[in-house]
């Protein structure tokens, strides 16, 4: 934290990434729990990236392009924003359209407590109502799937047994959200 307050945000993001990023400390600390699904232990599902390096062609993909689920050279491109607050930004976002923050209740690096935390902390007009808003459990066929919680243009979703990559935990579930947002449902107890 204090590299963040005295702008040094480089180092902060060299500590984050110690952290985070580094086998050797999930090893060692944390006896090989999965980073984005602390109920999982081992190295993460990447089949996706299998499904769509194999599936290009339906998908509208030019074959020259390569997926893969994550790049170094890109993600340190971003080296000095990752540390960097984007609430004033997000503020302004809110202000303008509707915005969809998710988490997955098994998320260990953005865990939902961290997450409300800072959506809390916002500055904007409407934070009072944020607040008050209540938490609505949302069903999918009588089973619950997690709650959410809308107030004025943000969403936001807790997804039950996903981590940090919904999509792949819990694939119908996140459809579903989607969905809620796209039509702008926000009767969840279905």
């Amino acid at each position: 934290m204090l590299n963040i307050y005295r702008g040094a945000l480089g180092n902060a993001t060299v500590h984050w990434d110690y952290l985070t990023n580094n086998d050797q400390v999930w090893d060692t600390y944390m006896g090989g729990m999965n980073e984005f699904n602390f109920r999982q232990y081992g190295p993460g599902d990447e089949s996706f990236a299998d499904f769509l390096q194999k599936n290009k062609g339906s998908l509208g993909v030019p074959p020259e392009v390569n997926y893969i689920p994550g790049n170094d050279k890109v993600y340190d491109s971003f080296h000095e924003d990752i540390s960097k607050s984007y609430s004033a930004d997000l503020v302004v976002a809110i202000r303008n359209v509707k915005v969809l923050i998710y988490n997955g209740q098994e998320d260990y690096v953005v865990n939902t407590a961290g997450v409300l935390n800072y959506l809390n902390s916002l500055r904007w007009d409407n934070i009072a109502s944020w607040k008050r808003a209540r938490k609505d459990v949302w069903r999918i066929n009588n089973a619950i799937r997690g709650w959410a919680k809308v107030s004025g243009n943000l969403w936001f979703v807790l997804v039950n047994r996903a981590g940090h990559l919904v999509p792949t935990d819990q694939p119908d579930s996140a459809f579903n959200m989607l969905g809620h947002f796209i039509r702008e449902d926000r009767n969840w107890s279905q």
